[in-house]
């Protein structure tokens, strides 16, 4: 029906923003965590300390901000016994894990159990929800709202850290723009990758053509 493609356009439509607005900051963050923090500090035992957790939680973070939207989407159907199962798994899997790894390994490991947890939000939830509801949308969720959204800020980042490092930039001011510069350049190669993305971009600028030629 008319109305459940609507449904459907609107469901890709917020998955891509969301994307688009957590996954370029969130890989910047994590990459440069250690330039981040220091720019902030001036404290390299605190950096040392800090960045190597925040690179890994920040990384579960944002899959968990991912999942809003399918959230919302089981919350429109008036269906939330698979978020109450998936929340009641995860939490028999945390308390044990935290209770054993946490000690063991400090808090690195509450990062990366928060990570996997998230993980398997995004890989078992999603699998199930698109069984029950939104059941044609699963793959095109995966791949366009965000696998492609991802993948380019994921090349950009990576490269731009890897020649952070080899001109080992000292400069603080320098460094700041270099990573502001950065993550405009990632922002913008995952808007530029979704269908919403672009449109709005054209708008933008068959708008400011049609003012300037008036």
């Amino acid at each position: 029906s008319q109305q459940k493609e609507k449904f459907n356009d609107e469901y890709h439509k917020f998955s891509q923003l969301m994307t688009i607005m957590i996954i370029p900051f969130m890989l910047v963050l994590s990459l440069f965590s250690n330039k981040i923090i220091f720019l902030w500090s001036h404290n390299h035992n605190l950096t040392n300390t800090i960045a190597p957790i925040v690179s890994i939680w920040i990384i579960g973070t944002a899959i968990n901000g991912i999942m809003h939207i399918p959230y919302l989407a089981m919350l429109a159907y008036g269906w939330t016994r698979l978020t109450l199962l998936t929340n009641l798994v995860a939490i028999i899997i945390i308390i044990p894990a935290f209770i054993y790894f946490v000690p063991k390994y400090g808090v690195m490991a509450a990062a990366w159990i928060w990570v996997f947890i998230n993980i398997g939000y995004l890989v078992f939830t999603i699998m199930m929800m698109h069984k029950n509801i939104l059941t044609n949308e699963k793959w095109k969720w995966y791949i366009y709202d965000l696998l492609i959204p991802t993948l380019f800020p994921l090349i950009i980042t990576i490269f731009a850290k890897l020649y952070a490092d080899y001109l080992n930039i000292s400069n603080q001011y320098f460094l700041f723009s270099y990573i502001l510069i950065v993550g405009l350049i990632s922002f913008s190669s995952a808007v530029l990758s979704t269908s919403i993305g672009q449109k709005y971009t054209q708008n933008l600028y068959y708008r400011y053509f049609d003012e300037k030629n008036k």
